[in-house]
């Protein structure tokens, strides 16, 4: 997945603890960033207590996480492309979604 955008998908919803097998990693286009943006790259995707509990739709805040959505949630990440003034290339942030 050189140069494209990997992204952690629900596979299949579970009331149980979520398996490596209810998630598959695809690859979604790249995004271009625009004025006052940035594009990151993610280091660590932290999959949080709460992203459970959206997955069964039982956390207030948040949709329910339907097969095929893309998982999110707090990262770590290194901006690779920058259009806003405080961030430039190879920055480490901290990424709330």
């Amino acid at each position: 997945m050189a140069g494209g955008n990997p992204q952690v998908v629900l596979k299949r919803q579970r009331d149980g603890v979520p398996v490596p097998e209810d998630f598959s990693v695809t690859e979604g286009p790249m995004p271009t960033p625009g004025p006052d943006q940035i594009l990151v790259r993610n280091i660590y995707l932290s999959l949080d207590l709460f992203i459970r509990k959206a997955m069964r739709g039982d956390h207030y805040g948040y949709d329910i996480l339907k097969p095929g959505d893309v998982i999110h949630g707090n990262n770590v990440a290194r901006v690779i492309r920058s259009n806003h003034p405080d961030y430039k290339p190879g920055d480490v942030i901290v990424v709330e979604s």
